[in-house]
């Protein structure tokens, strides 16, 4: 049996960790959010996929994280924080898996619906682990937390630009 663990329990080196894993997290997701819509063209072209089609792997990656935040938003305070961001990981993974097996529409479109849900997911949990941790502090910490997403998404961006230069060479 388990024993559930609070913000008081933990050492500043320990919420230290926990705020830069919940950074990294969303960091993850806004990098894997850049290679969605940087590839999407490709995505169109290598499947002959139509507008409408690329349109809809995009939005994909968007319904499934609200979906999944207000779901886990509801349950995560019972279940603890651990096991949901494992469900994230597996989510996140299995999104890359499939994207890179993909061989039509269906494939990318589940991939895109797996990153959307585990992104969610992980929304739900960093979002009230940063308040619990730093409850004077929370406004600060909860801005340096999100400006993990525009990271991401700018160094996935440059991370791609990178590779597809490096490839051209």
């Amino acid at each position: 049996m388990s024993e559930q663990v609070t913000a008081q329990d933990l050492t500043p080196k320990e919420k230290t960790a926990l705020f830069w894993a919940s950074f990294l997290s969303l960091a993850a997701a806004g990098a894997g959010f850049a290679f969605r819509i940087a590839k999407g063209g490709e995505y169109g072209s290598e499947f002959a996929l139509t507008y409408q089609q690329v349109g809809q792997i995009m939005g994909a990656s968007f319904w499934p994280v609200a979906v999944t935040m207000i779901l886990f938003s509801l349950v995560v305070d019972k279940t603890g924080y651990k096991r949901p961001m494992y469900v994230a990981f597996a989510l996140q993974a299995a999104s890359g898996v499939l994207a890179y097996m993909a061989s039509d529409y269906n494939g990318l479109y589940y991939a895109a619906v797996c990153a959307g849900l585990g992104h969610g997911i992980v929304e739900a949990v960093i979002n009230p682990i940063c308040a619990a941790v730093y409850p004077k502090d929370k406004t600060k910490r909860l801005t340096i937390l999100h400006a993990a997403w525009p990271a991401g998404v700018a160094g996935g961006a440059l991370a791609i630009l990178g590779a597809d230069y490096v490839a051209e060479l």
